[in-house]
């Protein structure tokens, strides 16, 4: 089993989607804070460290899986203050395993994005769980 802490490796962490943060640039503010955010993605041990926060403290308070979200700042990156995480970490049994996210814009339709998550997060759970059952666990 891995360490919690390896789970957001960088080299584990997959990012899909950065040009549509180019194409929606006015929405993230000023040339400077869209290229402070370009290159937060491109650092992915960075990146990394905000979803190993979100794992550590669903883990440490034994959290039920749920939608979160970090509005600017409260991401963890002084560069992420022009966006928002919308989070889901996920549990096999009682462990938490992962966290998947989207980051996007503040003015992000936080309802269809929460929506998605939460979704997407339960389906991975569900997955997990079939998996252990075909394997007769």
């Amino acid at each position: 089993m891995k360490e919690i802490g390896s789970l957001t490796a960088p080299e584990e962490l997959y990012v899909e989607g950065a040009e549509n943060i180019l194409s929606q640039a006015d929405q993230f503010g000023d040339l400077k804070a869209v290229q402070s955010l370009m290159r937060v993605i491109g650092e992915k041990d960075r990146l990394a460290g905000v979803l190993e926060r979100e794992i550590r403290e669903a883990d440490k308070n034994k959290l039920p899986a749920r939608v979160r979200v970090r509005i600017g700042e409260e991401a963890g990156l002084p560069e992420l203050k022009t966006a928002s995480l919308v989070t889901h970490v996920y549990r096999h049994g009682d462990r938490v395993v992962g966290v998947l996210g989207v980051l996007g814009s503040k003015r992000m339709e936080y309802s269809k994005m929460m929506g998605l998550v939460d979704y997407v997060g339960h389906l991975v759970e569900a997955r997990l769980r079939e998996w252990d059952e075909e394997d007769g666990r």
